[in-house]
């Protein structure tokens, strides 16, 4: 047997059991959508939304006002940081601080001007921002994010029910034109093969998730895991929360939210692109051989098929590669379809898999080249992001 088609077999192999998996996963998968809010007889716990926003004045006054208008039964608090913007933003969240929003919501905004030593700026705004907290849950989140007005209260009331610790939600990315949803597509599919969140609720299972648009953590567990100055210079800080929430002993779990939630994500393919080379070779831990290897697993798994089908030699060959690709189509559509993405956009996942591999490569080599990142106007060594040390402890914003 030709040793293309023993690796040709082995990855119809792979494909048919991940798909079983996913399958099986799906079936018990829960959303928002169709989770009831509180009732009027029951007694909702204190939430606090927080949320960084750094020039965010055109995406903000949506979300904004769908946090205004939620339906919360209990007490709500929105806990916003302007992290040295130079725009509206301020002036914005002030806006709000001073007419103050509906329902007796209290809202609290803090105003970052100089970034502490040892501190990324998302991850110091949040820890000043959970600081000033008060519910017995927070919600960190986005300042782009628009919520239905009864999404908090369906979230809040499930991981009470489910006796959670940590929630994690997907949500719908208002995705525009083909190049946005074909990379958008491949960009969610690949994160779910990779993470797995249908796992992610079982103790025994490695499996953790975290989302930066919305992840609400029950405050003991927050403080259990070091807050954010334990991710002070974690680059994606909403997945390192989610991991050590999970290797803590607390009780994790992902929904959907395709009604409830919404985001613009950015806008174009190039934004879609430079949105994930800042933060790409923080998710492969900043390490070539991490880089190579998930190269190497994207291509031969997502690519290679459709190469396979047309250069095979045999028919043997031939019809693995064949099941692979259709294993890769039928998932990657029904996986769309979940998304509210139209399901033909699957055929595109082996060309948007090597668009995805060349963001990989690019912040990878941005970030060697450059011994670090810049981000919001700071530059970060790659040794102080490798070493991720935790800093002092920062001295606390004034309110207002």
């Amino acid at each position: 047997m030709r040793l293309t088609t023993l690796v040709g077999g082995l990855v119809a192999l792979g494909w048919g059991a991940l798909a079983l998996d996913y399958a099986l996963g799906a079936r018990r998968a829960r959303s928002l959508d169709r989770e009831p809010p509180f009732e009027e007889s029951e007694t909702a716990p204190a939430l606090s939304v927080v949320f960084a926003a750094c020039n965010e004045e055109e995406k903000l006054p949506a979300a904004l006002a769908a946090l205004a208008a939620q339906n919360y039964p209990g007490p709500f608090e929105i806990v916003a940081v302007d992290d040295r913007s130079t725009d509206a933003t301020g002036v914005l969240l002030d806006r709000l601080a001073a007419d103050g929003a509906p329902g007796n919501k209290r809202v609290v905004v803090l105003h970052v001007r100089e970034l502490p030593a040892g501190w990324l700026g998302k991850t110091h705004a949040l820890w000043q921002g959970a600081h000033q907290a008060t519910g017995e849950w927070i919600l960190f989140t986005d300042a782009d994010i628009v919520f239905a007005p009864d999404c908090l209260s369906r979230a809040v009331r499930f991981a009470e029910r489910e006796r959670l610790d940590h929630l994690v939600s997907f949500f719908r990315l208002d995705l525009r034109g083909f190049w946005e949803h074909a990379f958008g597509l491949c960009f969610s599919f690949l994160f779910f093969l990779r993470f797995r969140p249908w796992h992610v609720r079982n103790p025994r299972r490695p499996e953790y998730l975290g989302v930066g648009g919305f992840n609400l953590v029950r405050r003991e567990a927050y403080h259990a895991v070091g807050t954010h100055r334990a991710l002070a210079l974690e680059v994606i800080d909403d997945m390192e929360l989610g991991r050590r929430v999970k290797k803590a002993g607390c009780a994790s779990d992902v929904v959907g939210a395709a009604d409830q939630i919404s985001v613009r994500w950015q806008e174009g393919l190039s934004g879609l692109m430079g949105g994930l080379i800042k933060n790409a070779y923080a998710g492969l831990d900043y390490s070539p051989w991490v880089l190579a290897r998930s190269v190497a697993l994207a291509v031969g798994t997502m690519v290679w098929p459709l190469v396979g089908v047309f250069a095979a030699r045999s028919r043997t060959e031939r019809a693995a590669h064949a099941v692979s690709l259709a294993a890769i189509i039928g998932l990657g559509a029904y996986h769309a379809r979940n998304g509210r993405v139209p399901s033909g956009y699957a055929l595109t996942l082996p060309l948007t898999t090597l668009l995805l591999v060349g963001v990989m490569f690019r912040s990878a080599w941005v970030t060697e080249t450059n011994h670090g990142i810049t981000w919001r106007g700071t530059f970060y060594p790659l040794d102080a992001l490798r070493a991720r040390k935790v800093p002092p402890v920062p001295p606390l914003l004034p309110v207002g």
